[in-house]
């Protein structure tokens, strides 16, 4: 299928302004790197470019093209893929606990890990959608109420489904072409006054201020969220938004990680080999800690890797 060109923002429609250029060869040597496993020749690996939205700083994937089925299957079969249980988690955990009944769907359930870490929660009945055919039959042997859907079409998949209370994204948003369009599909399932939990990288990540970081890029990563461009999205759908986000790791720690894997290679050396790299590099050390404290802050603290947002209809 041929790309198009996505050379204005996907949320609110500005100008963007080109960031870096991503080719297809590049992309195929760094995650075969990064999984120590070469992606097969089959699998298409496009050009892209990198765009930051003049407007609200969304940075996101010209063309907006995911990675093919071919891509995503050998990916998620890679033991380094998935993650365990993600730190919010638990806060959506506890933010159910505090309140009456819901019900939930969750987009992009995959095979259910997030279904069965709340599924001791009573008050909680939850439904799945995932495009994934082999992810929802993982799924449904374990019980889980779960339906293989387009999640652009996801309005048309559940119409004759009772709105939710809520409704979870978790690490989905940044994997999907029009993610504008996925949000306004997921905002028509909820009942008034319904809310969407949506987690997502916050960028710029820690690798990302470090250099080059695969996992943050097409076609397994296509946008690059920050609070300026989630306000924008809450806006665009009519919403309010608050955002979370976990404790960041501090500047110096991350400045003496990142000095001794410059200078030594190895950014865990023992304390001894630490401190003598420090003392040795000043200015390296300064560089790096320079970079990470400029870090965006986000509730009056340091952004950390990843955001919970949380939109309401209130």
């Amino acid at each position: 299928m041929p790309s198009q060109a996505q050379s204005t923002c996907p949320v609110c429609g500005a100008p963007a302004s080109l960031v870096m250029d991503v080719p297809g060869t590049l992309i195929r040597e760094q995650v075969s790197g990064l999984f120590s496993a070469s992606v097969p020749d089959g699998v298409e690996l496009i050009d892209y470019k990198m765009r930051e939205c003049d407007a609200c700083g969304l940075v996101f994937a010209d063309p907006m093209q995911p990675g093919g089925g071919d891509y995503y299957g050998w990916i998620t079969a890679q033991p380094k893929y998935h993650a365990g249980a993600r730190w919010e988690w638990r806060v959506i955990r506890d933010d159910f606990a505090a309140v009456g009944p819901l019900r939930v769907l969750e987009v992009g359930c995959g095979d259910g890990k997030l279904m069965d870490f709340l599924k001791h929660l009573a008050n909680v009945s939850m439904v799945g959608v995932d495009v994934s055919a082999p992810s929802i039959e993982k799924a449904r042997a374990q019980g889980f109420d779960v339906h293989l859907a387009a999640f652009e079409a996801l309005g048309d998949a559940l119409r004759a489904v009772d709105p939710f209370d809520v409704v979870i994204l978790s690490h989905v948003l940044e994997h999907v072409g029009d993610p504008l369009g996925v949000m306004r599909q997921v905002a028509s399932l909820l009942k008034p006054g319904g809310r969407i939990y949506t987690a997502v990288p916050y960028s710029p990540m820690s690798r990302e201020l470090a250099g080059w970081d695969i996992q943050n890029l097409p076609p397994h990563h296509l946008t690059r969220w920050n609070q300026s461009a989630l306000a924008k999205l809450a806006a665009m759908l009519g919403m309010g938004v608050d955002l979370r986000l976990p404790k960041a790791k501090s500047a110096f720690k991350r400045a003496v990680q990142e000095t001794c894997g410059e200078v030594l290679g190895n950014k865990h050396p023992g304390l001894a080999v630490r401190a003598w790299t420090i003392l040795t590099r000043p200015s390296t050390f300064a560089k790096w800690h320079a970079r990470f404290a400029a870090r965006e802050r986000v509730n009056g603290r340091p952004a950390g890797d990843s955001v919970l947002a949380r939109f309401s209809k209130d």
